[in-house]
């Protein structure tokens, strides 16, 4: 029997984490959801250069 409620993949999580707790609960704007994208997206690229292996998926 399969999980009724599996649980979700890194990239589900990170753009819940964007869109429903910056968005919606905390009410940033547009610009700093976008500076914490930016910022993600620097930091999963060091991290696959430096450890040879990309992020989970």
């Amino acid at each position: 029997m399969s999980d009724p409620n599996p649980t979700p993949s890194f990239p589900i999580l990170l753009q819940r984490f964007f869109v429903e707790h910056l968005g919606n609960q905390r009410a940033v704007s547009p610009r700093t959801i976008a500076a914490y994208r930016d910022t993600f997206r620097l930091l999963l690229g060091f991290a696959r250069r430096r450890s040879a292996r990309s992020p989970p998926g």
